[in-house]
């Protein structure tokens, strides 16, 4: 339980003005409500760092599809610089431009 008391008073002290709209001084929280807010704030950290997750993973995305661009645009480059025949629209489409 001390664990409990000084998380507690780690939550007490957390803003400037030493007050906090979930925490009174005067009447401390009992083992349930200072669970809850013990709870609380870990779900607060974990939602911090799903974010921090999140933009990551978007960065990675983003710069994966700009390889995939780059890689794409160097594939028709290099196909185009064998000059390959062209489809002349004929009927027969074995004949091609020269």
């Amino acid at each position: 339980m001390s664990y409990f008391r000084e998380r507690f008073e780690a939550l007490c002290t957390r803003n400037k003005n030493e007050s906090r709209s979930q925490v009174d001084k005067a009447n401390p929280p009992t083992g349930a409500e200072l669970t809850n807010l013990l709870l609380l704030e870990l779900l607060q950290k974990q939602g911090g760092q799903l974010q921090c997750q999140n933009e990551y993973l978007q960065k990675l995305t983003e710069a994966k599809d700009r390889k995939v661009e780059d890689d794409n645009s160097y594939m028709f480059k290099r196909f185009a610089s064998h000059n390959p025949p062209m489809y002349g629209g004929t009927p027969d489409p074995k004949t091609f431009k020269a």
